[in-house]
């Protein structure tokens, strides 16, 4: 099985930090990204918005 690159470079503790970052910087920017899943905290896919 292949490795990600989380995995790949023993960094999958940081991925919340990586979504959780993506969704303050879009409130605060107000540029209308938006997230309902993310991959870092366990989902299975990722969904993202522009509104």
């Amino acid at each position: 099985m292949q490795k990600n690159y989380a995995e790949k470079f023993e960094a999958k503790g940081i991925l919340p930090g990586i979504c959780a970052v993506d969704y303050i910087v879009a409130y605060y920017m107000k540029n209308g990204f938006h997230r309902t899943k993310t991959l870092g905290y366990g989902m299975t896919a990722a969904t993202v918005e522009m509104r």
